[in-house]
């Protein structure tokens, strides 16, 4: 895997705001094996391709089996796939690394500046993420599904952070892997950058 570090002393933000999976930690492809373990578990009557994998990428879990089962005509119980996957990712969850040249900006600027991170994952899970990657206290607050109505690409979950943080939203960068995350920081008024990961769709580093 090939990172690339972002110079980030030109430039003045008052808080950073990360996603966690496929921006912190490289999840991205365990999270897609939990996801194909949990429909073929559930006998689901579609595959689940990774270019399907990663065109939701953001979505919420239950949000994600119901517009499956949507566009496939198919009747998953959503509580049991959710639970499914879930359960074989947190099995799992030792053998993830993390994007090493985020990690490396987390602890540069740790105690210069307030930090959050804002994913559409489960509490339980990004805690669990956080802990096992020795992350956990680089972050003023942690902003999950559980915490919002709407999740990526509404700006509802970065809103919530800049908010815990005291900061205006055009004040906090957001670091991003996916394309709805990025739409989210968007719609939230916050400059980006585009963190490439093992499973990401594009190559070179980006940002707004």
């Amino acid at each position: 895997m090939k990172f690339i570090m972002i110079d980030l002393s030109p430039y003045h933000f008052n808080a950073f705001i990360f996603d966690c999976d496929g921006t912190i930690a490289d999840t991205m492809p365990l999270h897609y094996k939990s996801w194909v373990w949990a429909f073929e578990q559930n006998g689901a009557a579609f595959p689940f391709t990774e270019d399907a994998f990663l065109s939701m990428a953001g979505i919420g879990l239950r949000d994600t089996v119901r517009m499956l089962n949507e566009k496939h005509a198919d009747r998953l119980d959503i509580e049991t796939v959710v639970s499914d996957k879930e359960h074989y990712y947190q099995e799992h969850l030792n053998t993830v690394e993390p994007v090493a040249d985020t990690v490396a900006i987390i602890r540069e600027y740790h105690g210069k500046i307030p930090m959050a991170v804002a994913s559409g994952s489960y509490r339980e899970t990004v805690m669990m993420t956080l802990r096992i990657l020795g992350l956990e206290r680089y972050f003023e607050t942690v902003v999950c599904q559980d915490d919002v109505c709407r999740g990526k690409p509404a700006p509802d979950m970065f809103l919530l952070a800049a908010c815990r943080l005291g900061q205006r939203a055009s004040d906090c960068l957001v670091f991003e892997d996916g394309d709805l995350g990025i739409e989210a920081a968007v719609r939230a008024g916050m400059p980006w950058i585009r963190v490439i990961s093992s499973m990401s769709p594009v190559s070179p580093i980006s940002a707004n």
